[in-house]
């Protein structure tokens, strides 16, 4: 393998989470990457480090945004996107770019104590196809497979992403697969950096309106899964 694999983050108000992030990539990661930090934080708070590329997007340009601007200035094809709030296993990106290299799969994520990723999904049985959204909390995938196919995050979603839900549809709907790979476990502390910036109930309510302009955008079988 001998170009790294990029690893995109979008902080926001959330350097504890972003710091411990960091922290667990440079200790628990084997495989040659690149950090591209996108900080949408009020203020700047910088990651140093020769693996690190940061900016400060002056303040919260949400997800889409943010994520979009990263995915531009990486040079690398594959792509990790990842939210800060997880704990990563050790050999957890040796796992993810091994299974996604030896497969056509569009998407991967690892199993996760959130979603899709925890129900009823095997334990180390390698990679295994879903017909459901996983989270987007964190999975690989690539330029030329996804973001070149169907195009990139939906700026009219804002400050959330919630990728999870379209993204997976759009991949599906032009052919793709969406896998899980069942041998690496992260753990998601789930709305860690949402739950920095907005109110449970304001979270739900912003979830709310992005799924109806995801519907008037794509119509209402978006919400049922793979078409």
């Amino acid at each position: 393998m001998s170009e790294p694999i990029a690893i995109c983050i979008v902080p926001w108000n959330s350097l504890r989470w972003t710091r411990s992030f960091v922290r667990q990539v440079r200790y628990y990661t084997t495989v040659p990457y690149r950090l591209y930090v996108s900080d949408n934080s009020d203020s700047p708070d910088p990651i140093a480090g020769e693996d690190v590329d940061y900016w400060w997007n002056g303040g919260n340009l949400g997800f889409a945004k943010a994520m979009n601007r990263a995915l531009h200035i990486c040079p690398e094809d594959v792509v990790v996107v990842a939210n800060c709030d997880l704990k990563l296993p050790q050999g957890w990106l040796t796992s993810l770019v091994e299974a996604y290299q030896s497969t056509d799969f569009g998407i991967i994520g690892p199993r996760m104590n959130v979603r899709v990723q925890s129900k009823g999904i095997p334990v180390d049985a390698g990679v295994i196809e879903v017909d459901e959204c996983p989270t987007s909390a964190l999975w690989i995938t690539s330029k030329s497979r996804l973001y070149n196919r169907i195009g990139t995050y939906d700026e009219d979603l804002f400050p959330i992403g919630c990728a999870d839900i379209y993204m997976p549809y759009l991949l599906w709907k032009a052919g793709g697969r969406v896998g899980i790979q069942t041998d690496v476990f992260v753990y998601h502390h789930c709305c860690g950096v949402a739950g920095a910036n907005i109110e449970q109930d304001e979270y739900k309510a912003l979830v709310r309106d992005a799924r109806k302009k995801l519907r008037a955008k794509y119509g209402p079988e978006i919400d049922e899964g793979k078409p």
